[in-house]
């Protein structure tokens, strides 16, 4: 590549690394770089490039018809390159984060969307030749002759440890712990604490710090090996109470604050942000700052659907990173409440979900982190796993059964159900997916009076009056409610950002009748599409505890 300036090369679609003229020797701070090398464009004479060769792997070939893409700066001659058949005893490569990857190390600078890869090399023999060794040198701008493997000129003394992805959630049944979570590309003595001490009111007084140890794991899943992700509680905290906390070591230390909730009672208000189906859109990011910018918002209960990963080929893990990135500006500062979805279950049942998003599940009686319960300020809180097992006797049964039995309503007077799949939906999309779900639990919720049931999965907004127990006429196609104030209000949350097309197909079948007019002691009737899932202020008179909720809520 002597003929080169600086670029990029590409054979066969393959990218064979970044390629700029970095001189070995000489003082090369007024060189002219652009084009390509010639001895007298430096002022001092820096020698020959460094990276004057490159090794393109012998299965990037064909026999015939390679393509060969050279994308080089203003000035150079393509013309001049040149490629050589050579063999070879030993391979010296780079291996960096991604390309072009001299302007990327900048990771603090979260809100221009980069994205982290963890360093690949894969290394490949030809038949009958064996790898014998392999030695690393550091990162920057090689100085000397390949395989001398000195220090480059651009190493960090303190290497610093990426820190990233942070995030909240409740750490024990009551809101007097948080689970902070962060991951980091190294596992360095330290990077799993986490420092909090209560925000100050004077600069005189110094607060008092502690600190909280976590746990470190990783996964691997196809071709992608996660960072490692770390997950510490931190415990004993007071109620209503503003708490700095840092996490990272030495000069990767990053600081974020949080508000515990007030202690539980039946006369604390407290204020939810409602999610589901976000992903990692444009659509999801006006929703996640719409929510951002509203000072109202203290915790979010988010209805499953989070990063849409299993949407791409082999499920790439990549897609969890990026966006656990853009969460990080919000729920680094609040805690979300997370119900898995269908796009959590992946390859494996969940594995990345559980290992990146942990939860309190063991603090309200369950062994499964996919179905347990919390407190918060007056509302008592049920996250249900739509697919788990459900059926008579299994484990989520059980500890549903008991866990309403748990519910203290003069002390939390909202009880609120999150699942994801509708149990009961006007769409034509998933239509009845939770009707074996309704059918199993929907008695328990109304004998203990559920306030509000909250699902994603159809995207379309939908709430409803409260009823139970419809039954699904299959003969004409009519189905008939059953109004019940003893039972939920469902909400059906919509589609919070991932583009999948809006569910817009309603079925007419699932209606009730509407009282038309009266003509002496005969009732006219007529099908109202939709009138059973429709704006509440249109259907009673009576304002319901959910009614007097949504209200405030949305005020």
């Amino acid at each position: 590549m002597e003929g080169m300036g600086k670029g990029q090369i590409w054979v066969n679609g393959e990218s064979i690394g970044i390629y700029w003229t970095a001189f070995a020797t000489g003082d090369c701070d007024h060189c002219s770089y652009t084009g390509t090398y010639k001895p007298n464009k430096c002022l001092s004479g820096c020698g020959q490039p460094t990276q004057r060769y490159y090794h393109v792997p012998r299965s990037w070939l064909k026999p015939s018809q390679n393509l060969l893409v050279i994308f080089e700066e203003i000035g150079g001659n393509p013309s001049a390159v040149s490629l050589v058949k050579r063999s070879v005893s030993r391979v010296c490569a780079e291996v960096s984060e991604y390309h072009p990857n001299i302007n990327n190390w900048e990771m603090e600078s979260y809100g221009k969307g980069q994205t982290f890869h963890r360093p690949k090399l894969h290394l490949k023999c030809s038949p009958g030749q064996a790898i014998s060794a392999i030695k690393f040198a550091s990162f920057g701008t090689p100085l000397g002759k390949c395989r001398t493997y000195q220090q480059g000129e651009c190493h960090a003394a303190t290497s610093y440890a990426i820190l990233e992805r942070v995030h909240l959630t409740q750490g024990d049944h009551d809101g007097r712990a948080m689970i902070v979570s962060w991951v980091t590309p190294l596992n360095l003595a330290g990077t799993n604490v986490v420092t909090y001490w209560i925000a100050g009111n004077s600069s005189d007084v110094k607060p008092a710090k502690k600190k909280a140890h976590g746990s470190t794991s990783s996964y691997r899943f196809y071709d992608y090996t996660s960072g490692f992700l770390h997950h510490a509680t931190i415990k004993g905290l007071e109620y209503d109470t503003k708490y700095i906390y840092e996490v990272g070591t030495a000069k990767s230390v990053r600081q974020f604050h949080f508000t515990t909730p007030p202690k539980v009672g039946p006369d604390v208000p407290y204020t939810f942000g409602i999610i589901g189906d976000l992903g990692q859109t444009y659509a999801s990011n006006e929703t996640l700052y719409h929510y951002m910018s509203n000072p109202k918002g203290q915790a979010v209960l988010f209805a499953g659907d989070l990063s849409y990963a299993d949407d791409q080929p082999n499920h790439d893990q990549r897609k969890w990173d990026t966006w656990g990135r853009f969460m990080e500006p919000c729920a680094a500062y609040q805690p979300f409440i997370f119900a898995a979805g269908n796009h959590e279950i992946d390859f494996a049942p969940e594995i990345p979900y559980m290992h990146r998003y942990p939860n309190s599940y063991k603090s309200s009686g369950s062994i499964s982190p996919l179905w347990y319960s919390v407190r918060r300020g007056p509302a008592h809180i049920i996250v249900l796993s739509s697919y788990s097992a459900y059926g008579k006797y299994t484990p989520q049964y059980l500890w549903l059964e008991q866990e309403l039995k748990n519910v203290n309503r003069e002390e939390t007077p909202w009880l609120i159900v999150i699942v994801h799949s509708p149990w009961y939906n006007s769409n034509n999309y998933h239509y009845m997916e939770g009707e074996s779900m309704r059918i199993a639990f929907e008695s328990w919720l109304v004998n203990s009076k559920v306030d509000l049931v909250l699902a994603g999965h159809v995207h379309a907004y939908e709430r409803s009056e409260r009823f139970s127990n419809i039954k699904y006429n299959i003969t004409n196609g009519l189905s008939t409610p059953v109004k019940d104030l003893n039972a939920p209000m469902y909400i059906t949350i919509g589609d919070g950002g991932n583009i999948e097309g809006i569910a817009n197909r309603q079925l007419t079948s699932f209606s009730f009748p509407r009282r038309r007019r009266q003509d002496g002691s005969r009732w006219d009737q007529k099908m109202h599409q939709r009138s059973l899932i429709r704006q509440l202020d249109n259907i009673t008179n009576t304002q319901s505890r959910a009614q007097r909720l949504l209200k405030k809520a949305f005020a």
